[in-house]
């Protein structure tokens, strides 16, 4: 209910008039409030729903995520596009710089067509010793949670560790090529929610595509 304070109330009809559209005015000023509220939250909610890659925000302008790393002294080794002549037609960069503890790491950034938006962050297969690995595991599970296991990839020691959260995925992949290897082959590849959500798409519309053929 809606409660209207003023000094007096004047019976005639203009009295009534006055007093209506005074009381009028305090429910529009209240509900614009109301509505401004819930649209920086939703804002703010939306703004959340995207994984971040050493602290830049993915979702946004492909070219303005590579000059933030470039600050961040990356140096952009090459671009281009890949055509598929499908919805994955995207955008990419090369970059090489410092990413955690390894030096001179090559990063691949991707986005579509359709918005630009940074979609995919690829580090490149990296050479590290097994203390190094369990130790970018272990941030990474302080960051995301408890990671997940299956087994598989180019060799019989290949293992891909996921993390899944409600902004997107996280792989790190990890290769040895003999038992008694002492180091092993890494990369991680960050996936956002746009992402993750058009590749589902994109399966989907292939499998009914194809129960169609049958």
């Amino acid at each position: 209910m809606l409660h209207v304070q003023c000094d007096f109330v004047d019976l005639n009809a203009n009295g009534l008039i006055i007093v209506f559209l005074h009381a009028n005015e305090i429910y529009m000023k209240k509900q614009s409030i109301i509505i401004i509220f819930f649209l920086f939250a939703t804002m703010g909610l939306f703004a959340q729903q995207h994984l971040s890659f050493m602290g830049i925000r993915m979702g946004g302008n492909i070219y303005n995520f590579t000059k933030a790393l470039q600050v961040k002294n990356f140096t952009v080794i090459s671009s281009g596009t890949h055509d598929y002549g499908t919805d994955d037609d995207e955008y990419w960069y090369s970059l090489e710089g410092d990413f955690w503890m390894f030096q001179n790491a090559y990063i691949l950034v991707k986005a579509p067509y359709i918005d630009h938006g940074v979609t995919c962050v690829n580090v490149e297969a990296i050479r590290g010793s097994k203390s190094t690995f369990n130790s970018l595991i272990g941030q990474i599970d302080r960051k995301y949670g408890k990671h997940s296991v299956v087994a598989g990839g180019m060799s019989l020691y290949s293992y891909k560790y996921i993390w899944k959260t409600s902004r997107g995925s996280i792989f790190v992949s990890r290769t040895k090529f003999s038992k008694n290897d002492g180091k092993c082959n890494m990369s991680i590849e960050y996936l956002d929610y746009p992402y993750v959500k058009r590749k589902a798409q994109a399966f989907v519309r292939r499998r009914n595509a194809h129960r169609n053929d049958l």
